[in-house]
């Protein structure tokens, strides 16, 4: 039996991750970017932790590559966050204005959350998180980036919005990405 708990390293990254989606998509605070840099600083002293005891293990509760990638996908979230952060501080950052798009990546981070949580005791079909609402979030969420898009090319919006607008699309799209691999982490492991 292993004697590191990988679950809960996964579930700390997870909790560690859904703080940093919402310190970079919810108004910007002095204190976010000293928060983040504290929360990159745990979550890659968490990872190397983990990753350390996976060459060592003899038998990890799940595949090495599995654990590995869920870990490092929930670290580039963490990462997508910090370069939002980095660029949030202009005028006309879309983030200022609260957006739609922001307020459902804070949701989906959540059910990453929850989905990792379901990693340790997962042990039938039907014990997997809600892919449909998921889903249905991540093209809601998809959906106002393309409407920010409309406004940004008519107008609308400032030029200067883009690459916020960019930033924000790039930490959705990991979010995607993270939620598939830990969804394909359970149903290897069911």
């Amino acid at each position: 039996m292993s004697r590191y708990n990988y679950f809960d390293s996964l579930e700390r990254l997870s909790v560690l991750s859904a703080r940093a989606v919402f310190l970079s998509c919810s108004s910007a605070r002095a204190s976010a970017q000293t928060e983040l840099a504290s929360i990159r600083q745990d979550a890659g002293r968490i990872l190397c932790e983990l990753e350390r005891e996976l060459f060592s293990d003899f038998m990890p509760p799940l595949e090495r590559a599995d654990i590995s990638a869920v870990a490092h996908a929930l670290c580039r979230i963490i990462e997508r966050c910090a370069d939002i952060l980095g660029y949030k501080s202009g005028k006309n950052s879309i983030y200022e204005r609260k957006s739609k798009e922001a307020e459902l990546c804070i949701r989906l981070s959540q059910l990453i959350e929850e989905s990792c949580a379901l990693l340790r005791s997962i042990k039938h079909p039907d014990q997997l998180p809600d892919l449909v609402g998921f889903r249905k979030l991540l093209c809601d969420a998809r959906s106002e980036h393309i409407a920010m898009q409309k406004k940004l090319s008519s107008g609308v919006c400032p030029r200067s919005a883009q690459h916020s607008l960019c930033l924000l699309g790039a930490l959705r799209r990991e979010l995607s990405r993270t939620f598939d691999t830990t969804v394909e982490v359970m149903l290897n492991n069911i």
